[in-house]
């Protein structure tokens, strides 16, 4: 992955309802999973993809 700065904010979708979720890269990184108001659980190798979609993104 990208080297990026531990306070750079990602926008992470959820792959199930599309809800954004606003995290920073330091966030994303002490967490295993990410939890969406719609009631899904990202777990930690969906959320590495959903943060190099993010990266993406950012180009």
């Amino acid at each position: 992955m990208t080297h990026l700065d531990q306070l750079q904010t990602l926008k992470i979708v959820c792959p199930s309802c599309g809800q954004k979720h606003l995290k920073t890269v330091g966030w994303l990184a002490e967490h295993q999973t990410l939890d969406c108001n719609c009631g899904v659980e990202t777990t930690c190798s969906d959320i590495q993809s959903l943060v190099n979609q993010a990266v993406e993104d950012l180009k």
